[in-house]
Parts: structure tokens; C-alpha cells; sequence
């Protein structure tokens, strides 16, 4: 018998994390009501005369790390040009490694294709509700990067990992444009099907958000040093029906100084939209 016992907010063997990401692929629950009973919903405008008409569905998953859903984040006639957009440029997508480099593996089974913001006017139109949503610059290459569109057919997975990059204690390994950007302060991942199965789940955190086509998920991968957040790890569970689309916008950290300040406290957390 199998004396199960969920270990969140702290590190994990390997064996424990992928028992844990199993489970909530599943569907299982791992946090208690303690945690879930004071997540809310509710809609945000910020002042913005945009928002105020149009105000942000938010949906909280998470306090800590912050990770919310912001429901119709883009509409389906949007989600479906993306789809068009990307879908001729597909490839076998790659994952980052300990020594900064990019490999093929099982570890990633899925194709992915990038998207500058002058391709289409969609592009531009969605930087600019990204930079309003979040509050964060990502209208130049210095600020964020690329679109990424990525596909999962059936089966299609990626098992647990951190989306900021920039780990490893040497810092020869990293280009001089990564010394200049800086590593990814947040992800934004916006949702361009619905599928059964697929979900991105956090295991450290026990969070699990289902597919949901037109809405975005955001989270913090930095606290306010500057320092990745391991309870961010976070996996994509195998399709099990149907065809998966998302695109990622990542963003950068050094020319957010603006915009996302450091905090006074190591360990101070961002907590927004």
C-alpha cells in the first residue's frame, strides 16, 4: 500500500516530484482547504480606462507562488490565427540543459514555432494587452521574447521544470545577451484549444490549471532579488484527447526596473495583476 503523503514547498527527490505531477494530472487534489478556501475570483481594471470597460476575469490558483488565470485573455477568432500563424513553422521543439545549452528528448514532446510582433497586426495587439495585463515591458526584443507557439498531439508531454533559465553558478556558460536581458521574471501562457488531459500542473505547489481555450495563465518565475523560485516548477500532463495549442510569452528581468522594483526583503514576492 501506497502511504501517500503530498511534500509541498520544499524540494523533492525526482522519484517524489514525478509521483506528485502523476497525481495531479490525475486530477488529484494535494493542498488543503486551508490554502484552496482563500483563493477568490474577481475582476480587476487598475484604473485603465482599457480595463475599465473591459475589465481582467482573474482567477486566483495560487498566493504563493502567485499564479493566476485570466479568463478571455483572447478571444477564438484570435486563438485560431495563432494557430494559422504558427502551424507552418512548426519544429521539433528542445529544452534548456544544466550548461545552458538546447537538446532534443522525451523529456519534450511537442513541436513549437516563434512569432516577432511585426508579423501580423494580431501580434502587436496582443503585446499591448500583455504589457497592460501585467504591468511589465514587452514590446522589444530587450524586454521579452518572441512568441512561442507550441503544439502537443496526443500523448504529447513536458515533464517538470523551472522557466527561468539562468541556474547554473557559472555565468561563462550564458551568451552576452543573456547577461543583458536577464533571466525570465514571468511567464505568461495563453491557451489556444481545449483538450482533455493537458493540464500544467506545479508539483511543489500542487496546482493544476485545466486547458481552457482563450484564457491566459501568468506567475512570478523571480522573487524580488532576482532569484527563481523553485515552487514554480511546473510540467504539461499528456493529451489525452484531442490537439493542444499554447503560446508563451516570456519576459525579461533587466529592463523591468522599472516596472517590477526589487524588494527590500531576499525573499519578497511580486503579487500581481
Amino acid at each position: 500500500m501506497n502511504d501517500f503523503r503530498p511534500k509541498l514547498f520544499q524540494r523533492q527527490t525526482e522519484e517524489e516530484e514525478t509521483e506528485h505531477y502523476i497525481r495531479l494530472c490525475r486530477g488529484e487534489k494535494l493542498r488543503g482547504v486551508e490554502i484552496e478556501s482563500n483563493l477568490m475570483c474577481r475582476f480587476k481594471s487598475d484604473g485603465s480606462p482599457y480595463l475599465t470597460i473591459s475589465p481582467l476575469k482573474l482567477e486566483e490558483e495560487s498566493r504563493d507562488p502567485y499564479v493566476v488565470i485570466i479568463h478571455d485573455f483572447v478571444s477564438s477568432t484570435q486563438a485560431d490565427r495563432l494557430i494559422s500563424l504558427g502551424r507552418p513553422k512548426l519544429r521539433t521543439s528542445m529544452h534548456g540543459t544544466k550548461n545552458g545549452t538546447f537538446t532534443k528528448s522525451n523529456i519534450r514532446t511537442s513541436k513549437n514555432a516563434w512569432l516577432k510582433d511585426g508579423e501580423d497586426p494580431l501580434m502587436e495587439t496582443l503585446t499591448k494587452r500583455v504589457q497592460l495585463v501585467t504591468g511589465l515591458r514587452a514590446s522589444q526584443p530587450k524586454e521579452a521574447e518572441d512568441y512561442q507557439i507550441a503544439n502537443y498531439g496526443l500523448g504529447g508531454r513536458y515533464v517538470p521544470h523551472t522557466d527561468h533559465l539562468m541556474t547554473n553558478p557559472d555565468p561563462e556558460v550564458y551568451t552576452p545577451w543573456e547577461h543583458f536581458v536577464g533571466d525570465r521574471i514571468a511567464t505568461l501562457m495563453i491557451y489556444l484549444s481545449n483538450v482533455e488531459g493537458g493540464a500544467t500542473v506545479f508539483p511543489r505547489s500542487g496546482i493544476t490549471l485545466w486547458p481552457e481555450k482563450g484564457a491566459a495563465a501568468f506567475w512570478w518565475n523571480l522573487d524580488r532579488s532576482g532569484t527563481g523560485d523553485e515552487n514554480t516548477r511546473h510540467g504539461a500532463c499528456p493529451v489525452l484527447f484531442g490537439d493542444k495549442w499554447v503560446s508563451n510569452k516570456w519576459i525579461r528581468y533587466n529592463e523591468q526596473f522599472q516596472t517590477a522594483q526589487c524588494g527590500l526583503h531576499a525573499l519578497g514576492k511580486f503579487q500581481r495583476p
